[in-house]
């Protein structure tokens, strides 16, 4: 087993922070690598403005509320978790250290929350079940030839996956310039294992340019709604569409019967002119109401940005960068420092907030004087300082 998986307790000790990791992974992961997982489209200013609408958003504590104890548990599709985050989709985890996607898995299953396997992750989803025994959820895309997707679904919902996470915002791919500049494409031994089997891709060339031949022939920018009521009726797991901005879609999501939403603009991969999903939830909330799953990626670097998050609208969000770095620092053992980091801060910050439940947390708790906020929570405007 690599150095990666089983890192010494010094590798552990100096990281204290999230941004302590990304410091760590730079100087070790392959340079191409760390510029895919950290760049985006265009200028990638997207993250400093989902951070700067993040960071803008203060909270206000309550006191003198008696003692309690914290409580961050939070159900999702019938299963309970510890905390209130997820494990985004990422492709080539491979990349950050052997095994990724198993590593990754087995710091979910420790952690006891969710990962979400990637249609273009280096690990078969079977393999990655067998070995990790976790909780999964399948990401996938609707390829043009639907049997590609029909056989990953079949082989996700052998290996005990809970649900599938259908991508829906990528028609193109963005423009990455940062990618092109550094010549990424995917790793040089990488095999599609969750899309054709080794003896297709052995056909194809087994070369990452044939892999991105392969991805480019493939994606389907003509799909709709009717699409979706497709991948609802050849499999009885939930399904959750990921890349929802906009109220009406969130709106039309719901009216097709999936069992959640996750509110997300690709990680800024796509448009770097895209709105923030945070800045989207409360009016996305107010759209669907009260009883529709919603998650959210985009930025969340903290246990106070969950709480923004949460009292935005959210039921949890999802990450992945973060997660990365982990993986890259110390395999399964820096993917979970991450997690445990993340658990602190949001016990931690409730505990001052004065909350013990997050079922508690609300616009009560938020102020912000320069960003108006939506009107989803009108019902109670002296929630919010406009």
């Amino acid at each position: 087993m690599s150095a990666a998986v089983m890192p010494s307790r010094k590798t552990l000790s100096r990281p204290q922070t999230l941004a302590d990791f990304e410091q760590l992974a730079a100087k070790r992961l392959p340079k191409d690598y760390y510029n895919y997982v950290a760049g985006a489209a265009g200028d990638e200013s997207d993250f400093a403005y989902c951070r700067r609408y993040l960071d803008s958003l203060r909270l206000v504590h309550r006191v003198l509320r008696g003692s309690h104890t914290i409580d961050a548990q939070c159900s999702i599709l019938g299963s309970t978790y510890t905390h209130p985050f997820m494990i985004a989709p990422s492709a080539y985890l491979g990349s950050a250290c052997k095994r990724g996607d198993t590593a990754m898995a087995l710091a979910a299953k420790e952690f006891g929350t969710v990962f979400t396997v990637s249609t273009l992750a280096s690990e078969e989803i079977g393999a990655v079940a067998r070995a990790s025994k976790a909780d999964l959820w399948q990401q996938l895309y609707i390829y043009k030839d639907r049997e590609i997707t029909r056989d990953l679904v079949r082989r996700s919902q052998e290996a005990g996956c809970k649900a599938l996470v259908l991508t829906v915002d990528q028609p193109a791919v963005g423009i990455r310039y940062r990618d092109r500049k550094s010549g990424f494409t995917s790793p040089r031994d990488f095999r599609l294992p969750n899309v054709l089997s080794a003896a297709a891709m052995a056909r194809r060339g087994n070369t990452s340019a044939s892999v991105g031949k392969f991805l480019s022939e493939q994606r389907n920018a003509t799909l709709t709604w009717k699409d979706v009521e497709w991948l609802r009726s050849i499999s009885p797991l939930p399904v959750l569409l990921k890349g929802i901005l906009s109220r009406e879609d969130a709106g039309l999501a719901v009216q097709s019967g999936v069992a959640g939403i996750i509110v997300s603009n690709h990680g800024g991969r796509q448009l770097d002119a895209l709105v923030s999903p945070v800045a989207m939830l409360s009016s996305i909330r107010a759209a669907v109401g009260k009883d529709t799953l919603i998650l959210v990626d985009g930025g969340i670097r903290s246990g106070t940005d969950v709480i923004r998050c949460i009292s935005l609208g959210a039921n949890a969000v999802l990450l992945a960068r973060p997660l990365v770095w982990g993986l890259a620092v110390a395999g399964t053992a820096g993917a979970l420092r991450i997690l445990n980091i993340l658990a602190e801060e949001l016990k931690n910050s409730m505990a001052i907030l004065g909350v013990s439940r997050l079922s508690e947390l609300g616009p009560q708790y938020l102020f912000n004087p320069q960003i108006r906020l939506d009107s989803g929570y009108a019902a109670a405007p002296s929630a919010i300082w406009l």
